[in-house]
């Protein structure tokens, strides 16, 4: 299982460790790094950092270079995406990025969802459109479940949360 949370864990380590950390079981290469940096959109920002990769993120050591909140979710998403297991969980692991780079890693990981399970919790319902399955869950409680057009097609609380 690999997870994201949408306040990632920020290590005080450079940009290739904070994604490397994700699998350290997983033989080292800088070739996989930037792959799952390229796949949650954060290779282009990782570049620009003083040192690249080598950049220490964080100010807890001299020299270090913060990153937004939106960059640090995205440094998660890769060191989710490198570890490549079998269940992705996802909660609101996006909340704070930039909305088109959102939807460029949501296309992406639908693109490959039959490659990966993908557990994904998320407030935001225009990225169930493409979901197998949806699971609403009110007060604790699952109240209906079914693809985007079958809940589409009730009155139930899907519907008015996303009529809303």
């Amino acid at each position: 299982v690999s997870v994201a949370f949408q306040q990632p864990l920020r290590y005080p380590f450079s940009a290739t460790e904070n994604i490397r950390i994700g699998d350290l079981n997983k033989s080292f290469s800088q070739e996989n790094i930037r792959t799952a940096a390229d796949f949650a959109g954060a290779t282009e920002f990782i570049e620009k950092l003083p040192n690249g990769f080598d950049t220490v993120l964080g100010y807890e050591f001299h020299g270090g270079t913060e990153l937004s909140g939106g960059q640090w979710q995205q440094v998660a998403l890769a060191r989710a995406i490198y570890k490549d297991a079998p269940l992705l969980i996802l909660d609101e692991p996006m909340s704070q990025m930039d909305p088109l780079k959102e939807q460029a890693f949501m296309d992406k990981l639908y693109a490959r969802k039959d490659q990966q399970a993908v557990l994904f919790v998320t407030h935001r319902l225009h990225h169930l459109q493409q979901a197998d399955r949806i699971v609403v869950m009110d007060e604790g409680r699952i109240v209906e479940e079914g693809s985007f057009e079958e809940l589409m097609g009730k009155d139930g609380l899907f519907r008015r949360m996303f009529d809303s």
